[in-house]
């Protein structure tokens, strides 16, 4: 082994690896005719731990399944694993002794010294970007999207940072063919709402002259009808009602999609009482008991919506009641760090639980004699627009349970 005077030299004896600086030694009358040598100071260094720390953290950033690259605060890629070369491009070992700069994009680069030294004063483990899109570049030139994640890592060399580099282009690729199939979705849904709004207001005024001239066809013919035909006419007039119905539904519901949610502050006992005294005559019509257990609390909701779901609610308990005993309504509200939920209870027919996703369809109906299958839907719609949900709890006999949860916004967590 040839050393030379004042550098570091590396030698490896033994299985262990030495740091050994040569320093030549002079008199003061050698430093003026440079011709004598009195001796050499030899310092020597045991560097094994370094090797071996180098080579288990290679070993650790090799078996890693995503790209990694250590940098210095030199900017220097100091180690690489396979997964990082494929990524950028190179071929086994070549990014390392590179600067990380060459694997920035152009428009970047000159500013990203500052970002590696702003992460040096503040080490800790974060992901870069801050909700940018980030790009890096491979070595043919074009430019890949990225996420990135930086750990500090203190080594006896130094510190220095592991970036951690996931390709997301077929993430991207997903994300825009979901966000195209989305756009899609939303603009048939808008087709819909169209259609769905102009043919109920199209067809009701043809059905208004329908029933209109049907009744006083009746009227007028009321002496030379027989049984049969009065039926009939009955039954054109029920069809006709039942068609009106229908159409108001499909408009209501209508409007509920279209409507915009604007929340007000809502003392829930108030709008529970006035969803009861527009359902007054019905209630008093079947002799319901109505218990509604006070104080209910506050709510920030749309409150014409929510008399929406009330209403529904409440004409469902009427019409879907057991005729063997009478009927019996429970309103209650629980409130929780997240939710507020009002629950209306009966003691109805009941539901069989594989018919409780089905009845908040529209159109869907368990009886072919009440209802339009339009007011559980409009339920249905009116609490996911208030970014909620309405469920159900109810078996054969044993009556309902149908419960409205409201999450609860910071303006009710700071009141409550």
């Amino acid at each position: 082994v040839i050393f030379e005077a004042g550098k570091l030299t590396s030698l490896e004896a033994k299985g262990k690896r030495f740091e050994i600086i040569l320093t030549p030694l002079l008199t003061r009358s050698d430093f003026e005719d440079g011709s004598n040598l009195l001796g050499i100071s030899a310092s020597v260094v045991d560097i094994s731990h370094r090797y071996e720390e180098r080579e288990q953290l290679q070993l650790i950033i090799s078996q890693a399944p995503n790209a990694l690259i250590m940098v210095s605060a030199k900017g220097e890629i100091m180690v690489s694993n396979n997964q990082a070369e494929q990524l950028f491009g190179y071929e086994a070992g070549a990014p390392n002794g590179c600067t990380i700069e060459e694997l920035v994009p152009d428009s970047i680069r000159a500013s990203h010294p500052e970002y590696i030294s702003s992460f040096f004063k503040e080490t800790e483990a974060r992901a870069m970007g801050g909700g940018r899109d980030l790009m890096a570049k491979h070595r043919l030139g074009h430019e890949i999207p990225v996420e990135i994640g930086l750990s500090p890592i203190t080594t006896s060399q130094g510190k220095f940072v592991v970036a951690c580099v996931v390709d997301i282009s077929e993430r991207l690729k997903h994300r825009r063919a979901l966000e195209d199939v989305n756009a899609a979705l939303t603009q048939k849904n808008r087709e819909m709402e169209q259609f769905v709004y102009t043919v109920s207001h199209d067809l009701k005024s043809p059905l208004v002259s329908i029933g209109g001239f049907t009744q006083k066809l009746q009227q007028e013919l009321v002496d030379y009808l027989n049984e049969r035909q009065e039926h009939k006419f009955r039954r054109i007039l029920a069809n006709v009602n039942h068609m009106e119905g229908l159409l108001k539904d499909l408009l209501d519901l209508s409007r509920v999609i279209r409507q915009s949610v604007e929340r007000d502050w809502l003392e829930l006992d108030e709008v529970v009482d006035k969803a009861l005294g527009v359902l007054e005559v019905s209630l008093q019509k079947t002799e319901a008991e109505v218990d509604v257990v006070r104080p209910l609390g506050f709510l920030a909701a749309n409150e014409t919506l929510l008399l929406r779901c009330l209403e529904n609610l409440i004409s469902n308990a009427i019409n879907y009641r057991d005729p063997n005993r009478g009927l019996k309504l429970k309103i209650y509200a629980d409130h929780s760090g997240d939710y507020t939920t009002i629950h209306v209870q009966d003691n109805g027919l009941g539901i069989d639980e594989k018919y409780h996703e089905q009845i908040f369809r529209i159109f869907e109906r368990l009886s072919l004699e009440e209802g339009s299958g339009v007011g559980l839907a409009i339920v249905k719609t009116v609490m996911e627009k208030h970014d909620g949900s309405v469920s159900l709890v109810s078996n054969p006999g044993q009556g309902s349970t149908f419960s409205l949860n409201f999450p609860n916004l910071e303006v009710q967590k700071q009141a409550g």
